[in-house]
Protein backbone atom coordinates (compact mmCIF):
# COMPACT_ATOMS: atom_id res chain seq x y z
CA UNK A 1 0.00 0.00 0.00
CA UNK A 2 0.84 3.62 0.04
CA UNK A 3 4.00 5.21 2.42
CA UNK A 4 1.41 6.60 5.55
CA UNK A 5 -1.74 4.97 5.25
CA UNK A 6 -1.50 3.03 8.66
CA UNK A 7 -0.71 -0.25 7.62
CA UNK A 8 2.25 -0.70 10.31
CA UNK A 9 -0.25 1.45 12.90
CA UNK A 10 -2.97 -1.58 12.06
CA UNK A 11 0.29 -4.49 12.43
CA UNK A 12 0.70 -2.96 16.04
CA UNK A 13 -2.87 -3.29 16.67
CA UNK A 14 -2.85 -6.89 15.42
CA UNK A 15 0.07 -8.06 17.49
CA UNK A 16 -0.70 -6.01 20.62
CA UNK A 17 2.57 -3.95 20.36
CA UNK A 18 2.17 -1.31 22.83
CA UNK A 19 3.38 2.13 21.07
CA UNK A 20 4.34 3.61 24.49
CA UNK A 21 6.28 0.70 25.65
CA UNK A 22 7.52 -1.04 22.32
CA UNK A 23 9.71 0.44 19.38
CA UNK A 24 8.47 -2.59 16.96
CA UNK A 25 7.37 -2.36 14.21
CA UNK A 26 8.77 1.63 14.05
CA UNK A 27 6.55 4.22 13.12
CA UNK A 28 6.99 7.41 11.51
CA UNK A 29 6.52 10.18 8.91
CA UNK A 30 9.05 8.51 6.78
CA UNK A 31 9.71 5.27 5.62
CA UNK A 32 9.91 2.91 8.04
CA UNK A 33 9.42 -0.41 6.92
CA UNK A 34 11.78 -1.52 3.75
CA UNK A 35 11.51 -5.12 4.33
CA UNK A 36 8.46 -8.54 3.70
CA UNK A 37 6.90 -9.31 7.37
CA UNK A 38 4.63 -12.02 7.27
CA UNK A 39 2.79 -12.21 10.52
CA UNK A 40 1.77 -15.57 11.83
CA UNK A 41 -0.80 -15.62 14.52
CA UNK A 42 -2.47 -17.97 16.95
CA UNK A 43 0.07 -18.61 19.16
CA UNK A 44 1.09 -16.68 22.13
CA UNK A 45 4.85 -17.95 21.57
CA UNK A 46 6.77 -16.40 18.59
CA UNK A 47 10.17 -16.37 16.48
CA UNK A 48 11.90 -14.10 13.89
CA UNK A 49 13.70 -14.23 11.13
CA UNK A 50 15.84 -11.56 9.95
CA UNK A 51 17.58 -11.18 6.58
CA UNK A 52 20.69 -8.76 5.95
CA UNK A 53 21.76 -7.40 2.95
CA UNK A 54 25.04 -8.98 1.07
CA UNK A 55 28.44 -7.67 1.20
CA UNK A 56 28.23 -7.18 -1.82
CA UNK A 57 24.83 -5.50 -1.79
CA UNK A 58 26.24 -3.21 0.85
CA UNK A 59 29.12 -2.19 -1.16
CA UNK A 60 26.89 -1.00 -3.98
CA UNK A 61 24.33 1.18 -1.68
CA UNK A 62 27.72 3.06 0.03
CA UNK A 63 29.07 3.05 -3.78
CA UNK A 64 25.59 4.68 -4.92
CA UNK A 65 25.25 6.90 -2.22
CA UNK A 66 28.92 8.45 -2.46
CA UNK A 67 28.71 8.93 -5.89
CA UNK A 68 25.17 10.87 -5.56
CA UNK A 69 27.05 13.08 -3.08
CA UNK A 70 29.86 13.67 -5.10
CA UNK A 71 28.02 15.08 -8.25
CA UNK A 72 26.08 16.77 -5.82
CA UNK A 73 29.18 18.99 -4.60
CA UNK A 74 30.57 19.49 -8.36
CA UNK A 75 27.37 20.86 -9.30
CA UNK A 76 27.82 23.19 -5.99
CA UNK A 77 24.81 22.10 -3.98
CA UNK A 78 24.58 23.12 -0.44
CA UNK A 79 26.47 21.21 1.99
CA UNK A 80 22.72 20.12 3.66
CA UNK A 81 21.66 18.64 0.16
CA UNK A 82 24.96 16.91 -0.28
CA UNK A 83 25.12 14.95 3.16
CA UNK A 84 21.63 13.96 2.60
CA UNK A 85 22.71 12.51 -0.46
CA UNK A 86 25.24 10.86 1.27
CA UNK A 87 23.20 9.53 4.37
CA UNK A 88 19.75 9.05 3.42
CA UNK A 89 19.05 6.57 0.17
CA UNK A 90 16.10 8.39 -2.06
CA UNK A 91 13.79 5.37 -1.31
CA UNK A 92 14.89 5.01 2.20
CA UNK A 93 15.76 1.44 2.46
CA UNK A 94 19.55 2.15 3.08
CA UNK A 95 20.52 4.85 5.43
CA UNK A 96 23.98 5.28 6.19
CA UNK A 97 23.13 7.75 9.26
CA UNK A 98 22.32 5.24 10.72
CA UNK A 99 25.89 3.51 10.74
CA UNK A 100 27.61 7.09 10.84
CA UNK A 101 25.24 9.62 12.40
CA UNK A 102 23.11 12.78 11.19
CA UNK A 103 25.02 15.64 9.99
CA UNK A 104 24.86 18.99 11.51
CA UNK A 105 26.53 22.20 10.48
Amino acid sequence: GNSGVGKTTLLRRLIGSDAARDRFPATSTNRTTTCEIEIVTGSADYSAAVTFLSRHQVQQEVTESLSNAVLKAIESAADEIVMKDLLDDTDQRFRLKYVLGGWTQ
